[in-house]
């Protein structure tokens, strides 16, 4: 007589059942952890961003802007949102560019002609987040991020830049830029589970 080596119908539903639990516990930590990870991403190309135009407009010695950029990348638009992608540029007449109450227009013709001193440049062009992930800003970093020279933000700006998902405020992201240039990653200090602004606001997520 032959012995029989395979699975009892028992057998074969305990595996399964342990099977399942593991699945069941491993899909969501697998999911939050490609959430994480794309949100870092975004957080590092647009932080990259910032550090360039900064760093820019202290090598050039004239002012750069960071816009929300409209749907065909020559030009800032105030009416779409930063996770819509954004441009880098150079200041140069300043027509239709940032008045002083912070509302973007256009940039002036010819937006990608540097050779120009005196007129626009457009330096950078970054494509929009992934559809999952909301990027806004508050203070005065609403519309536009302009560095001056000397590497400030013009006309005495701050503000926080804050990266959101479906997990919400307390898994959210969030950069925050000084009047003095400094760019740094928003952290929880008061120990609540969510990091805070520049004011010291919880960050918020709609």
């Amino acid at each position: 007589m032959k012995n029989n080596n395979g699975f009892t119908l028992i057998e074969l539903m305990v595996t399964l059942v342990i099977a399942s639990i593991f699945i069941t516990l491993a899909v969501p930590s697998y999911q939050s952890m490609i959430q994480r990870n794309r949100m870092t991403s975004s957080m590092n190309a647009f932080q990259g961003a910032l550090i360039y135009a900064k760093s820019e407009a202290i090598t050039r010695g004239v002012s750069l802007s960071i816009c929300k950029r409209d749907i065909t990348g020559t030009a800032c638009d105030s009416m779409r949102n930063w996770d819509d992608g954004w441009l880098v540029y150079r200041e140069g007449n300043r027509a239709g560019n940032i008045t002083g109450n912070g509302i973007i227009d256009t940039i002036a013709a010819d937006p990608v002609d540097c050779t120009a001193e005196g007129d626009d440049c457009i330096l950078k062009i970054n494509d929009s987040l992934d559809e999952r992930q909301m990027l806004k800003g508050n203070g005065h970093l609403v519309n536009a991020i302009t560095f001056n020279q000397q590497g400030f933000l013009r006309n005495n700006a701050t503000g926080t830049l804050i990266f959101c998902d479906a997990r919400g405020a307390l898994d959210a992201k969030a950069v925050i830029i000084s009047q003095s240039g400094n760019i740094i990653r928003a952290t929880d200090h008061n120990g609540n589970g969510i990091a805070e602004d520049h004011n010291g606001d919880n960050l918020i997520c709609p």
